[in-house]
């Protein structure tokens, strides 16, 4: 069935085409980190999509000889985490809890530091198929026409 296929297809490469990731919130804001400063950060998960998202999670990445974490804690510190799960409906976004990076050593201006990316997701089809209050549709549209004569 092509119809069922190309849908099997558009859900493979949903993040790719309607999901777009930013790192958010630096604290301490700028561009001039200290070495081994903890410094806490979120993930901004925009969903631009019909589908909503569920169980996302991301593998968050140290680059260029930086440490992640998820607690920022003592001994939490590694090249590479898993998020926890958690769901983004369609046409909106959501931030991740706080993360942490830090860097052992100086880094010359504009390297990059950290790297997000999804690692795994579900879709759902609940706002496609059942959330259209107030949502025009011209093709359901009933019209009435007639001649209008003077009286």
């Amino acid at each position: 069935m092509p119809y069922f296929d190309d849908f099997a297809a558009g859900v493979s490469a949903y993040p790719a085409a309607s999901v777009q990731l930013s790192i958010v919130d630096v604290n301490p804001p700028g561009t001039a980190i200290n070495v081994n400063e903890n410094v806490l950060f979120q993930v901004r998960i925009r969903n631009n999509g019909h589908l909503n998202l569920t169980g996302v999670t991301l593998h968050v990445i140290g680059i260029n000889g930086v440490e992640v974490s998820r607690t920022g804690g003592a001994g939490t510190f590694g090249t590479l985490f898993t998020s926890l799960p958690i769901n983004i409906n369609a046409h909106s976004s959501q931030d991740t809890v706080n993360f942490f990076f830090r860097s052992s050593a100086v880094r010359p201006a504009g390297t990059a530091l950290v790297r997000a990316h999804i690692a795994g997701y579900d879709v759902n089809l609940t706002d496609l198929l059942t959330n259209h209050t107030g949502h025009p549709n011209p093709l359901t549209e009933a019209t009435f026409a007639a001649q209008v004569h003077p009286s």
